[in-house]
């Protein structure tokens, strides 16, 4: 009894700590008026003093406890808010080792924020141990690709496009995967047989070569849809990652 109890006790302590810090994210957010000012002049508005009390609140809380950070993830929040904890909050490092489990929530829509936090988790932690992570939410994409409707597709890729683009500007070696996945999302938003790279990139160089490839394979393909047509933006956003700096180590 004394067991259960005390299981009662701790899933309701978590329950109000979920609870008051989704109440602190919403303080975060910008009101009509100041999504109104520019970025360089937004640190003039009680906003970025709003997130800074809020960032050293939740950074604390997560140092206290971690299963309170992993809450959050999992009850997810709004993503513009994604780069301001991981900019004002140095305990969301954390996240790296739990993200994975997201991948493998039941609802869709946790799945793709776990990617784009992924993306930015590259951003600002571009480390061996993020890119392995971030490798495993490509794989995972590809097993989505692989096994949802077509008309599924746009509500779980269109968001997902960005974040790959974000993870291979902070992580150049993701390229090789991140083209692959792209050319095999073209080709079945387009009911097209899938075709394959002859060689996988494994170098500044053939990656390049690669890139050119696909772009060129999907500049002379029908844009059926909106999401091809953002699939061949993205991969025309993946061209410019060439010449980012190589993998911090």
């Amino acid at each position: 009894l004394k067991h259960t109890t005390d299981e009662l006790r701790s899933a309701l302590i978590a329950a109000q700590d979920g609870a008051a810090v989704q109440m602190l994210l919403e303080a975060c957010l910008p009101t009509q008026e100041e999504e109104l000012i520019a970025d360089d002049q937004l640190y003039l508005s009680s906003l970025t003093e709003v997130r800074c009390l809020v960032c050293c609140t939740l950074h604390q809380m997560f140092i206290d406890d971690p299963n309170i950070a992993k809450l959050v993830q999992i009850q997810g929040y709004d993503v513009r808010l994604i780069p301001v904890l991981l900019s004002g909050v140095p305990s969301m490092h954390i996240c790296i080792d739990f993200v994975q489990e997201l991948l493998w929530h039941p609802q869709l829509e946790k799945q793709v924020f776990a990617v784009q936090l992924v993306s930015h988790l590259c951003t600002q932690y571009p480390l061996v141990k993020t890119m392995e992570v971030t490798r495993t939410c490509f794989t995972h994409l590809t097993r989505l690709l692989n096994s949802l409707p077509n008309h599924r597709l746009p509500s779980v890729f269109q968001p997902c496009l960005p974040a790959i683009v974000r993870a291979c500007r902070a992580l150049p070696p993701l390229l090789d995967q991140a083209v692959s996945l792209l050319l095999r999302l073209s080709q079945v938003s387009r009911g097209s047989q899938p075709t394959f790279l002859s060689t996988p990139p494994s170098s500044p160089v053939t990656t390049a070569e690669s890139l050119q490839s696909a772009l060129s394979q999907l500049s002379q393909g029908p844009r059926s849809s909106d999401l091809s047509s953002a699939v061949l933006s993205t991969v025309q956003e993946l061209v410019e990652c060439v010449a980012v700096p190589a993998l911090h180590t």
